[in-house]
């Protein structure tokens, strides 16, 4: 008999910069680890351990690191095939604040204004995520970035070799 289990998966992905763009220092693409916590199957009643594991790098010729954060954030949850329970790991303080703050919710509920001035950046981008977060359960948690962590170093690894691929696309809501 199966035993009830909640597909758990953890998302890693951090900022890498590259110079080069309008404002100087822009991340123009992403990098992003998922891995999938254990999963208990019964196998004449033994239980085995399953890890999966997923790659996903990409980026645009021209967008900004608040967008590639978002991005990212959205690529490793439509990736998933069924609802799961997410922890998602980021150095965007930007991304993990927005998020956990309520910030995103706010600009929404106002028509996408940070305030009576101000329109919210990357609603574009928001609303995707939102979308995704509604299909799964999402913790976002904030680490800090480039401090020896293993998943943060294979990330920057991730980064720079989609950058190396060259011949990246348009940022439709950007450019």
């Amino acid at each position: 008999t199966p035993v009830a289990h909640t597909l758990q998966r953890q998302m890693f992905w951090y900022r890498a910069k590259r110079k080069g763009s309008r404002n100087g220092w822009h991340n123009n693409r992403f990098p992003l680890l998922l891995k999938r916590m254990p999963q208990y199957l019964p196998v004449f009643r033994e239980f085995y351990l399953i890890w999966h594991r997923k790659e996903l790098s990409g980026g645009f010729r021209l967008t900004t690191n608040n967008r590639m954060e978002v991005y990212a954030a959205i690529a490793g949850l439509r990736s998933l095939k069924e609802p799961c329970k997410v922890t998602l790991y980021s150095d965007s303080e930007y991304l993990v604040k927005a998020m956990t703050l309520g910030w995103v919710q706010r600009w929404k509920a106002k028509n996408w204004k940070r305030n009576k001035r101000e329109k919210a950046l990357n609603v574009d981008l928001w609303e995707q995520l939102l979308v995704e977060c509604e299909r799964h359960q999402v913790e976002f948690v904030w680490v800090k970035g480039h401090a020896g962590q293993p998943e943060n170093e294979r990330c920057d690894q991730l980064s720079m070799n989609a950058l190396r691929r060259g011949e990246l696309p348009i940022d439709e809501g950007y450019e």
